[in-house]
């Protein structure tokens, strides 16, 4: 069983030029995968093809039938929309009106009760969270997440870890990330597969030895900083 799975995974741009070729990864069914490497090896890319955005030169991207979510780096929220507004959009994109689901998943991440507000009278973080609340209103099975997390500030970014986490271990989704903060990566994921190119390798996929549930205290621990320094020796 997989949420993802890419085989023999070919990517050729229009100019010619090659994203991968020949890619073989996997993301387990309930898991936090995350990618990393250098800016420009093609890690957005790879997402957009795990997400049918794309479609492969050769090989395949295969995806159990099922829900799927994508997150941005911004929260591209429609400003004349309230967030209720804005989370019944990919219902009724598809003919389905729940406004039960809509309240609930305001209600995990914490802005029932900004429910009837607009985007602007709400701060960065919490937009964020209204985005999340958005592609987890139709219950995905896997939820693909790009940079997600960059543009909050550390203190409000460390929050929304925490409440993404929550809402991970409630539901059960898989999660293919995108990121560039080491320690981000190290603090969600089960396993972080550290990429090289252009074009995009596997240079190595490291399982993170950390207990779960999360918890803050082990940001600070010896096993911590030394994962998180293996992980920059990879890159």
């Amino acid at each position: 069983m997989y949420a993802v799975r890419f085989q023999d995974l070919s990517f050729t741009w229009p100019n010619g030029e090659a994203l991968c070729s020949g890619l073989d990864m996997v993301v387990q069914p309930g898991e936090i995968l995350a990618l990393v490497g250098p800016s420009g090896c093609g890690k957005s890319t790879l997402l957009r093809l795990a997400a049918g955005l794309l479609a492969p030169s050769s090989g395949s991207v295969e995806r159990p039938k099922g829900e799927q979510a994508f997150v941005f780096q911004k929260p591209t929220l429609l400003p004349w929309r309230t967030l209720q507004e804005n989370v019944a959009l990919p219902l009724e994109l598809v003919g389905r009106s729940d406004p039960a689901a809509v309240i609930e998943v305001l209600e995990l991440v914490g802005l029932a009760e900004h429910a009837t507000k607009l985007p602007v009278t709400l701060s960065g973080g919490m937009q964020m969270r209204a985005s999340l609340a958005r592609a987890l209103v139709t219950q995905p099975e896997l939820v693909l997440l790009d940079e997600a997390f960059s543009a909050l500030d550390g203190l409000t970014r460390r929050r929304l870890h925490l409440a993404f986490l929550e809402i991970w271990r409630a539901k059960g989704f898989s999660v293919l990330m995108v990121t560039h903060d080491l320690d981000e990566a190290l603090w969600l994921a089960d396993r972080v597969v550290v990429l090289e190119g252009p074009p995009v390798r596997l240079k190595q996929v490291v399982q993170v030895e950390l207990d779960r549930p999360r918890a803050r205290e082990q940001l600070h621990t010896p096993a911590f900083g030394a994962q998180l320094q293996g992980l920059e020796r990879l890159l």
